[in-house]
């Protein structure tokens, strides 16, 4: 009865894809992000539901990217991306055109000449979609500068100093409007939480005490 009390006492909490960050839902700032370079203009907009809201005018304009602060293990810190399974999701609209090109870039301070990059792309417009990527060298991820190796990316991904968003314009000259919402890391396997880790641990010290007795009874001849 006590070894069974004691296996009781494990239960890891933590679910499959656990979130590393709120999501950013930008309710009244752009949330720690940087719009650059300013051909274009990233508000956030207050109404309902908020989302991150890029807007190009009338003429033409080179692209323009959003930097994202970086999130690991829930604390807003630079670089170290090296978690099993790690992911990112987000939403992106686009109003009236679809976007020249719409890509999520990956700078590292260990690589400052070029970066890494995730093209995306919507099936239509004046709809959110869904957008999910993992950051595995294999699904997708291509190096701008060259040739780029799984090696290389994978001692990016210890070093990363900003992620963020490249939306480049149609070329068509009419205004446009792009969104982007609720972005967030998570991991699609199961994290234990610190405190799940320490009743594990509890129960089994408790279990090897239990049999260690049984042990020192059955030697010495106690039933």
């Amino acid at each position: 009865a006590s070894v069974a009390a004691a296996f009781a006492l494990v239960h890891l909490s933590a679910h499959a894809g656990p979130v590393l960050n709120d999501p950013e839902l930008w309710t009244g700032s752009l949330n720690g992000w940087t719009n650059a370079p300013p051909t274009g203009t990233a508000t956030s907009t207050l109404t309902n539901p908020t989302y991150l809201n890029v807007q190009f005018g009338s003429q033409s304009g080179a692209p323009v990217y959003e930097e994202d602060t970086i999130y690991t293990q829930s604390a807003d810190e630079t670089g170290n991306f090296q978690i099993g399974g790690l992911r990112l999701r987000f939403d992106f609209y686009a109003e009236d055109l679809l976007p020249l090109s719409s890509v999520v870039y990956m700078h590292s301070t260990i690589d400052p000449g070029g970066y890494w990059q995730y093209a995306f792309t919507n099936s239509g417009t004046a709809a959110w979609v869904l957008h999910d990527l993992g950051f595995v060298y294999a699904d997708g991820w291509v190096w701008s500068a060259g040739a780029g190796s799984a090696v290389q990316f994978w001692d990016d991904l210890a070093n990363i100093d900003w992620i963020g968003v490249n939306i480049a314009r149609n070329l068509d000259t009419a205004p446009q409007d792009y969104r982007l919402d609720n972005w967030e890391y998570y991991a699609d396997a199961p994290i234990p939480e610190p405190g799940s880790i320490y009743m594990l641990a509890a129960a089994l010290v408790s279990t090897g005490l239990i049999f260690r007795k049984r042990l020192k009874c059955a030697a010495a001849g106690i039933v």
